[in-house]
């Protein structure tokens, strides 16, 4: 059941991911890095570096996609204000994601793993620098109060495309 509701609540933001991160953008994933092993991990493939642990500095501006080639959208995922970084949490999202980016050819999910201990740093850092994730979550209610302003009201798009809200507790959106 706990799994089934983590996955419904994933599928439920990534329906709005074009709204929170603009369509036809791309974001570099954030690592901090010495500039010596700069190099080595650029050439490493894209999902590795994503499982690796970003800290606090954005190595790039978004950048924009080209229109014209066969390229997918970078869509990032930060996790680290909540309970995704608990024991046997990570596993479960690195599957998602795993199932996610096969299943389609337009978007490439990028997991972003940050220790709770740093990721509240790391993520005003990316939102300050223009470069703020696309999904965030699971956010606790530190989280989601340590950055109010910053999160998009979904309940005009919930409206706009009729989006079934029946799996969800209504109790939440009261706490919110």
């Amino acid at each position: 059941m706990k799994k089934k509701l983590l996955l419904t609540l994933m599928l439920f933001v990534m329906l709005f991911w074009v709204a929170a991160c603009g369509a036809g953008k791309e974001s570099a994933p954030v690592t901090e890095e010495p500039a010596a092993e700069a190099s080595a991990q650029e050439e490493q493939p894209q999902e590795e570096q994503a499982q690796e642990e970003p800290t606090a500095e954005p190595t790039e501006a978004p950048a924009e996609e080209s229109s014209g080639g066969g390229e997918r959208v970078k869509v990032r995922w930060f996790v680290g204000l909540g309970a995704g970084t608990d024991e046997g949490a990570i596993p479960p999202q690195e599957e998602f994601v795993k199932r996610f980016n096969e299943s389609q050819d337009k978007i490439e999910l990028v997991l972003e793993i940050v220790d709770n201990d740093a990721a509240y740093d790391a993520l005003a850092t990316q939102i300050a620098a223009g470069n703020a994730p696309c999904i965030v979550g699971p956010v606790g209610i530190r989280g989601r109060d340590t950055f109010k302003g910053a999160w998009l009201d979904l309940q005009p798009l919930i409206e706009k495309y009729n989006y079934d809200m029946s799996d969800f507790d209504p109790a939440i959106g009261e706490v919110l």
